[in-house]
């Protein structure tokens, strides 16, 4: 039996295999001060491609976690560059969003190409549009989780041009660190005071009030030291320097030492201390028989022609007092003579002091006559009777012009806004949002900044 066999030439001819996209490291730990400006590289990522043509080339896409869009990407040759678009508030404990992170599933879906933070390498691409892009890109059924308010994590997709295109997935863990920006202050402090002469030991004088706008790495109060130096009552008085409450350690002399003049100052905790505030206060002592003190609290609104105190005032040989403006401004206060202190000028924290002292004569009709005097400390609260309104430059109206196809993240332009009320009050904070419902604009609500 004869078998024939016949056989055909073939040939196999290799192909290069589509290789996945190479980055130095998958992970990142980037810390950013909070006074970055806007439009600031705080990283270069490089990544690499062994593969030729069209499928060596890469596209690099913000993926998650930049939903607060404070950050952008700008392609320098085949270097992304991670670049700020806001500005950070570190110490705005009221913003909880200022980052977020997307999560995203594990399973892929299809979202569109005119993706905000997209960018290709140089390297030779034969297409308009990213291939099959949709297919690298697992973000469906993402949940916003909020991070703290000091950092969030950018998830970056490095995706080559194969079919189908392969990708890496690079983690910047990004830190905001504070900056001591803020010089530490005391709250309404007076310039003087006065004392009985009787007042006892451990009497709380003074509550300074020390505070300072600056939060420290935990987003808790900036801690503030205060300190107490005097020139004329060493030991008589003492002070919490975490509180900033003045005591009084020692009694009181008045024929010794009638004023005693205090230095008070505050520093903040950054090391070295590098901010401090220091002011000087005066304390006169009465002696027991010769003066009372007072103190009136109103608000700004009070009504002129209001009544502040009554004072009731004693003589065990005199049934009739006199009483009489002996210090203070007497184009706001007025005193009586049956000893009734009233309000005959409105008082504007906005652009006056808020706290005033008044000093009193009571008199009586002996012979010879005698008087003793009374001090009245006022505290004027400040209250928010101001709107805002725009700057005058441009009454509220803002002309831009935008092209069409600006990125997600774009700047459009900066309002700006005023109040009158008392500066560095929760008043005369102002706060920007846009009312309308597109969802075309963002706006910065402490800075005025709108973004696309």
């Amino acid at each position: 039996m004869i078998t024939s066999i016949s056989q055909s030439p073939y040939s196999l001819l290799p192909t290069d295999a589509n290789t996945s996209p190479v980055c130095p490291s998958l992970f990142y730990t980037i810390q950013v001060p909070e006074d970055t400006t806007v439009d600031s590289t705080v990283f270069p990522l490089t990544c690499d491609d062994t593969d030729s043509g069209v499928d060596g080339s890469l596209t690099y896409v913000i993926s998650s976690g930049n939903d607060a869009r404070k950050f952008n990407l700008l392609l320098t040759g085949t270097t992304a560059n991670i670049k700020t678009a806001g500005k950070f508030d570190f110490d705005d404990i009221n913003s909880k969003t200022s980052f977020t992170h997307l999560q995203s599933s594990d399973k892929p879906d299809e979202i569109s190409n005119d993706k905000p933070n997209e960018l290709s390498s140089d390297k030779p691409n034969e297409h308009d549009e990213v291939r099959q892009l949709n297919a690298a890109l697992n973000l469906s059924d993402t949940q916003e989780t909020e991070l703290d308010v000091h950092g969030c994590a950018l998830e970056i997709f490095v995706i080559d041009g194969g079919t189908p295109p392969l990708k890496a997935i690079v983690t910047l863990d990004i830190t905001l660190t504070p900056v001591n920006e803020f010089n530490p202050q005391f709250f309404s402090l007076p310039t003087s005071l006065v004392l009985n002469e009787d007042t006892d030991i451990g009497t709380m004088i003074l509550d300074t009030k020390p505070f300072d706008q600056d939060l420290d790495s935990q987003r808790k109060k900036q801690k503030t030291k205060v300190t107490l130096t005097s020139s004329t009552s060493q030991g008589v008085f003492y002070i919490d320097e975490l509180t900033g409450r003045l005591y009084l350690r020692h009694l009181l002399d008045y024929e010794t030492v009638p004023l005693h003049v205090l230095i008070i100052t505050v520093v903040d905790e950054n090391q070295p201390p590098q901010r401090s505030a220091t002011f000087n206060l005066n304390i006169t002592v009465h002696n027991e028989c010769s003066s009372q003190i007072y103190t009136v609290k109103m608000t700004e609104t009070k009504q002129v022609g209001s009544s502040l105190i009554q004072l009731d005032c004693k003589d065990k040989e005199s049934q009739h007092l006199i009483y009489k403006l002996y210090k203070g401004d007497a184009t706001k206060f007025s005193m009586k003579d049956h000893g009734e202190l009233k309000l005959i000028k409105e008082i504007d924290t906005d652009k006056e002091d808020n706290f005033w002292t008044v000093e009193i004569e009571v008199r009586d009709h002996g012979v010879p006559r005698l008087d003793t005097f009374v001090h009245v400390n006022i505290f004027v609260e400040d209250v928010d009777d101001h709107k805002p309104f725009w700057h005058p430059a441009n009454n509220g109206t803002y002309t831009v012009s935008i092209p069409e196809n600006s990125d997600v993240g774009t700047f459009v332009a900066m309002v700006t806004a005023i109040d009158d009320d008392r500066p560095g009050t929760k008043h005369s904070k102002i706060k920007y949002a846009i009312e309308d419902m597109t969802k075309s604009f963002t706006i910065e609500s402490d800075t005025g900044m709108e973004y696309i």
